[in-house]
């Protein structure tokens, strides 16, 4: 396993804090805009695919912003984060399907 990073410093993680929730509202309100502008276009438009194409870049951004800070884990809270997305990921994956066979059902 690769070292980790040496752990933040208060003023670093307060730093750190302030540019993510920064980040995670401006993706948030993008999201939002892009949502509304794109509802007052046609379907199939080239202006409404170039809206959805933001929202997925600006949701991308803010993913890897959310993984970026896994660096400076040490090797517990990386298997710790590991089997929480696993639990995550296998969730949704359920959520989801049900969801499916329940629109399937009417």
């Amino acid at each position: 396993m690769p070292a980790c990073d040496p752990p933040l410093s208060k003023e670093e993680l307060a730093r750190w804090r302030r540019r993510f929730f920064t980040l995670a509202v401006g993706t948030a309100l993008a999201i939002v805009v892009a949502a509304w502008l794109g509802r007052q276009l046609p379907l199939r438009s080239p202006g409404r695919i170039a809206l959805a194409v933001l929202q997925g870049v600006a949701t991308t951004v803010l993913i890897v912003a959310i993984a970026r800070p896994m660096r400076h884990y040490d090797e517990l809270q990386r298997r710790m984060q590991l089997e929480a997305l696993a639990l995550a990921f296998a969730g949704t994956a359920i959520l989801g399907t049900a969801y499916g066979f329940l629109v399937n059902a009417g």
